[in-house]
């Protein structure tokens, strides 16, 4: 192992010692051939390392556009603003028509109840009105059967004068009180001949009272019998 060492070791020994000597001939200058080298000195100084520094973030430059021209924007916005008045429009017209529709429906509404009403009136009445013609029909039919009944019974009390003719005829006039007692009787209409006037006037007297209208409603003596005109003409005349 040593062997294999020192020849290594030998010739590095001489590499040096030749270079050291070649070093030395020119600096003393012997050989005149030889050129001097002047050796060079390189100065060094300490050189920092700075850390690099971080990459600063670009700013991205947006550039602006130059405002349009006011010819420009207003042609452009002319049509958006009449569409915007247009839809405004249309929107009162809209308005305005559901206004004028509600309206027409609130009149509608109320002349269909009036009508109604009115309807209702007219039926209310004519059931009235039907009602009281039924009543006064009625209280005729009652009033005429209650005269024939005092006809019947003043003719009973009559006598009969001498002049007495067919086909004469008397009006009087009874004055009644509700319990169908005779308060007066006057001659409203003179039959000509004044025996016959008078024994008619007799016969109401001979009467005195008609006690079956004691029944009667007050409205219809008061109606009919309070004073009651009739004519006298007895039927079983024959001359």
């Amino acid at each position: 192992m040593y062997k294999t060492l020192v020849l290594p070791l030998i010739a590095t020994l001489l590499l040096h010692a030749s270079l050291v000597l070649v070093f030395l001939i020119d600096w003393d200058g012997s050989d005149s051939r030889v050129r001097k080298v002047q050796p060079s000195f390189v100065k060094a100084r300490l050189v920092t390392m700075e850390k690099p520094k971080a990459k600063a973030k670009v700013k991205k430059v947006v550039k602006k556009r130059p405002p349009p021209k006011k010819a420009a924007v207003a042609k452009k916005t002319q049509p958006a603003a009449q569409k915007k008045q247009a839809d405004e429009a249309k929107k009162r017209q809209r308005v305005e028509q559901q206004r004028q529709a509600e309206k027409q429906a609130e009149l509608e509404r109320q002349r269909q109840d009036r009508l109604a009403r009115e309807a209702e009136q007219e039926l209310a009445q004519a059931i009235a009105d039907e009602e009281l013609q039924q009543q006064a029909e009625s209280e005729a039919e009652l009033a005429n059967s209650y005269i024939g009944l005092i006809i019947e019974t003043i003719q009973s009390r009559w006598n009969r004068p001498p002049s007495a003719r067919n086909n004469m005829e008397t009006e009087l006039i009874i004055q009644l009180v509700p319990t169908g007692e005779v308060v007066s009787v006057d001659i409203v209409k003179s039959s000509g001949n004044d025996a016959f006037d008078r024994s008619a006037q007799k016969a109401v007297w001979k009467a005195e009272r008609f006690p079956e209208l004691q029944n009667l409603p007050s409205r219809v003596f008061e109606k009919n019998f309070r004073r009651l005109r009739i004519k006298f003409r007895p039927e079983d005349l024959r001359l």
